[in-house]
């Protein structure tokens, strides 16, 4: 398994070897195993900023998991990590077919006020969802989903950080 470090350690997960990735211009991120047509894993992580004095509570990462969930899908769960994680499935067609995407949502508190959401889906073509390889892949991608990790630190660490890692202009070593 490689290790993926998602946005420079925001994100942090593993997936076999042999998975390429793509990163887009919108700071999404594609994944997947050979031919799309097997499927592909795509990421979007975004950092909530809560206006609010109070801490981060667990219902409030329950509230933001739960975006897109309709009637009838499986409840959020609360992780041993202490993430919280929604997953769910539909289908949907486009030009290209018809697809069936399995969706993690998954929400993590870094104290005292920041939210950090990442959205992973997995697109396969709808005539391969069900299938033994399908299953398996899900099945794989479900623990790893669940093993995610978050950065501890807070934004405005994070922009510490990326300010202190940028050289002075003027030096030329």
């Amino acid at each position: 398994m490689k290790e993926i470090r998602y946005r420079g350690g925001m994100l942090t997960f593993f997936l076999p070897d042999s998975w390429q990735e793509e990163y887009g211009a919108d700071g999404g991120a594609a994944f997947f195993a050979g031919d799309s047509k097997d499927g592909t894993l795509n990421l979007h992580l975004t950092t909530i900023q809560r206006s609010d004095r109070g801490r981060v509570e667990e219902a409030s990462l329950r509230e933001v998991v739960t975006t897109g969930v309709t009637p009838g899908d499986p409840p959020a769960e609360t992780l041993p990590t202490g993430n919280v994680l929604q997953r769910y499935e539909r289908s949907k067609s486009n030009e290209e077919g018809r697809l069936h995407l399995t969706f993690w949502n998954v929400a993590n508190a870094v104290q005292p006020k920041t939210i950090r959401y990442a959205l992973f889906g997995f697109a396969v073509p709808a005539d391969r969802a069900g299938s033994p390889e399908h299953e398996e892949t899900l099945a794989l991608l479900d623990g790893r989903i669940r093993a995610v990790e978050f950065t501890t630190l807070s934004p405005e660490e994070i922009q510490a950080k990326i300010r202190a890692s940028r050289g002075p202009w003027w030096k030329f070593w």
